[in-house]
């Protein structure tokens, strides 16, 4: 083992790495040389130690990959951010700050339909093979901290045989973010 020319990190002594003086570099310098030309691989003879560190000293660092992951990193946390909050807007909008004598304030259609599945699974015989089919749900809003979701679902009986039926709930969200369910009915 000897140590690279430029950076001084022991390499093992391979001839094909050898440049035209006799020193050797290692992997990540001959790498380094060749980001800037890509002739260096094939040539490495031609070059001499002083080719190489000129080459590298005079080449202005661009875009390094730790700048641009840097960039790339912070580029999505700030998307993901938008998107949260446009996600929240949508679905779970409403104004926090209501002030009604209730201590309640809006939601939206897709935390009344999580809530009432929730619900309505606390009701079931078995709630895990409960399948409830989104899409052919109903939920309007009664008022800002009110809806009623009304749907069908595949529940198992007593006797274990899967059967459609239909649900309803009401569901009451509260200022502190606590929920309530009222007139539950599966039928």
């Amino acid at each position: 083992m000897t140590n690279c020319a430029l950076c001084s990190k022991k390499t093992p002594e391979f001839g094909k790495r050898k440049l035209s003086d006799g020193n050797l570099l290692c992997f990540s310098c001959i790498l380094k040389a060749t980001k800037i030309d890509s002739n260096v691989t094939s040539n490495l003879k031609n070059y001499s130690l002083e080719d190489i560190k000129k080459m590298i000293e005079s080449n202005p660092k661009k875009n390094t990959t730790s700048d641009f992951s840097l960039k790339s990193c912070l580029s999505a946390i700030l998307v993901l951010g938008i998107m949260v909050i446009l996600i929240r807007a949508c679905f779970f909008g409403g104004d926090d700050n209501a002030n009604d004598s209730s201590n309640r304030f809006s939601f939206g259609e897709g935390e009344a339909y999580v809530q009432a599945i929730n619900c309505i699974k606390k009701e079931l015989i078995a709630p895990s093979k409960a399948e409830f089919y989104m899409w052919d749900t109903n939920m309007w809003e009664i008022n800002d901290s009110t809806y009623m979701v009304k749907g069908p679902v595949d529940v198992q009986n007593e006797y274990g045989a899967m059967i459609r039926a239909n649900f309803e709930c009401k569901v009451i969200k509260r200022r502190n973010d606590t929920f309530e369910c009222r007139q539950i009915t599966i039928y």
